[in-house]
């Protein structure tokens, strides 16, 4: 087995699917119908956990993201070719952005989701997608109008508080209201924001001007799943992501060539969201204990960290890439071993080249062919591209990707 400084190595066990200018006011009285809220479990971010549906036509065919994410009621951002996000700032009463965040707040916004590192200083949400998957998925889509809600952070503290009593986020009805204040003004196309034809947006991201709050169920950052059944422009919210604009500064990166931090925005929480809305899971556990001299407590991180669904730095892994359908491993069979037993693996990062190990039964290999089995996953890990800004730290405890390959 090769060294963990010089090749990240998986053992996966995977049986189901892994899984957020002008003004405007919302109308918190709007009528959508049926509505049940979806339930989150968790701490920090909070993903939804649904029991699987399947019938007989769940076969071993169906075996994809999307299918698997179905029977959840997962409907995911596609994770290939030409995806949109729709980006809406919401100002909590008294928490304005431009008093909060200066007069050209809304610049950094729009660099760190449709930016380059030519202005953010490493890489916005869509030219890190754009590099990370070898240019098979194009991210676009726009800032909306500001939507200001008419109630303080403490009462919305004090809502979330009675929604999670009943199993319930409060957060969903922001979404539903800010979709139909946007289409009662029209403001937004929403039909343009359903780029797979599935029924359901492919994705909004709620940016709110209230600081985070490590502590708070609610001001932190989280991706989940509504269950609404109102639509707008025929199309239903589904899939969204709640996050503070205060994550944007959470470092301090200088746009490439430049020696002043204006307009830069960092977009590491931004990305890693996003990484939950294409349907992967955070690679750490939710038991831990947070502490300002332990930030990582007593946390089970089986990637150590180094990855972006883990400590949100770094580039994604080979198994995130062959979820997402970025990648196609090399799978090591016994014939390819009987004619050459020296396998020569390249960087990851500059390759995107990995070796899939199956598992074997009865001498035959037991492996369908798809990402949602149980094998080995082998990367040579090299500290470049994606990986090479965070190699210095990054975050509260300075968490750094590998130095050495």
């Amino acid at each position: 087995m090769m060294k963990k400084e010089r090749a990240f190595t998986f053992l996966l066990a995977v049986n189901s699917c892994l899984f957020l200018s002008s003004c405007y006011f919302m109308n918190p009285n709007y009528n959508w119908g049926n509505y049940h809220p979806s339930s989150n479990q968790g701490n920090k971010d909070k993903v939804d956990f649904k029991e699987p549906t399947y019938d007989s036509s769940f076969q071993k065919g169906n075996m994809t993201k999307d299918s698997l994410g179905a029977g959840f009621g997962y409907h995911y951002l596609p994770s290939t070719g030409n995806s949109k996000i729709l980006v809406v700032p919401v100002e909590v009463s008294g928490d304005f952005f431009e008093k909060r965040y200066g007069s050209d707040w809304e610049t950094p916004l729009k660099n760190v989701f449709f930016g380059d590192s030519t202005n953010t200083g490493w890489e916005s949400v869509s030219s890190f997608y754009e590099k990370s998957s070898y240019s098979k998925l194009h991210l676009t889509g726009e800032i909306s109008p500001v939507i200001k809600l008419n109630k303080t952070a403490s009462e919305l503290k004090a809502l979330n508080t009675k929604y999670s009593n009943n199993n319930q986020n409060y957060t969903d009805e922001i979404l539903k209201n800010v979709c139909n204040t946007l289409a009662e003004n029209n403001a937004v196309d929403f039909s343009e924001y359903d780029t797979d034809g599935d029924g359901y947006l492919d994705a909004v991201w709620l940016v709110y001007s209230t600081p985070y709050d490590q502590s708070s169920d609610l001001f932190w950052a989280y991706t989940t799943w509504a269950n609404l059944t109102g639509e707008v422009d025929g199309v239903t919210p589904c899939c969204y992501a709640w996050a503070s604009y205060e994550f944007l500064m959470e470092q301090d990166y200088r746009p490439l060539g430049t020696t002043s931090y204006k307009n830069s925005a960092d977009a590491h929480t931004f990305i890693h969201e996003t990484g939950h809305m294409m349907g992967l899971d955070d690679y750490y556990s939710y038991d831990y204990e947070y502490s300002s001299t332990n930030p990582r407590g007593n946390a089970d991180t089986p990637v150590g960290g180094n990855d972006m669904m883990d400590f949100n730095i770094g580039d994604h892994d080979s198994f995130s890439k062959y979820v997402l359908g970025w990648l196609n491993p090399v799978v090591i069979t016994k014939e390819m071993l009987a004619i050459n037993n020296t396998l020569t693996l390249q960087s990851f990062q500059d390759s995107g080249k990995a070796f899939l190990i199956p598992i074997y039964k009865d001498g035959s290999m037991d492996y369908n062919q798809t990402p949602f089995d149980e094998y080995l996953i082998v990367e040579y890990y090299t500290p470049t591209n994606l990986n090479a800004q965070d190699v210095s730290g990054y975050g509260l405890s300075k968490q750094r990707m590998y130095s050495q390959k």
